[in-house]
């Protein structure tokens, strides 16, 4: 698949245009079982201790929490564990934002669709050091599907296929998360 359009509530295709129909998808994948949560406490740039929600996932090793924000956007955060985490403070390694509106490019997680309807969540690739081009080009070395997206206020752009929403999620969300964290530790030792 090359190319992929942006999807938000404009959409006449309702099948998979409504963000919130996809944000409930996306949180169906990961959620399998909603009493199996684990409360912990994140820190990350502006926020200390913020309490999430983090299911665990033994067979890859990764803890997945989500969270949608009132205000502007939902939060989808990955880190590795051999264990489950406990109550104690965890680190992602990966952080999807995905914006409400589902075309805000303040964000770089947004949900896309292709020509035959199939819905998708992708990454722009832009982290806070805005390293968009280095880190796409760096995910399409690791095997990650770099997409192009012809439509909306990203048009012309490229970003990583993070996931197709029609299947099992969480080996793609590793990869993703594995990626990442290889490109900020490549960055970290050069």
């Amino acid at each position: 698949m090359d190319v992929i359009h942006i999807v938000d509530d404009s959409d006449d295709n309702k099948c998979f245009s409504n963000i919130d129909f996809l944000v409930a998808r996306l949180q169906g994948l990961i959620v399998k079982k909603p009493w199996d949560k684990i409360k912990v406490k994140y820190s990350y740039r502006g926020a200390e201790n913020d309490e999430f929600c983090v299911h665990y996932f033994q067979r890859y090793k990764m803890w997945i929490g989500f969270k949608k924000r009132e205000s502007s956007r939902i939060e989808v955060i990955v880190g590795f564990s051999e264990t489950e985490p406990q109550k104690e403070k965890v680190s992602s390694v990966a952080e999807i934002n995905i914006g409400i509106k589902g075309q805000e490019k303040k964000f770089a997680g947004f949900f896309a669709k292709d020509d035959e309807g199939n819905a998708y969540l992708c990454h722009s690739g832009r982290f806070s050091q805005k390293r968009t081009e280095e880190f796409l080009e760096f995910a399409k070395k690791w095997g990650l599907e770099i997409v192009h997206v012809v439509e909306g206020p990203r048009k012309g752009s490229d970003a990583v296929l993070v996931t197709d929403l029609n299947e099992c999620i969480l080996p793609a969300i590793r990869d993703f998360a594995d990626v990442v964290l290889r490109f900020k530790k490549r960055k970290e030792t050069s």
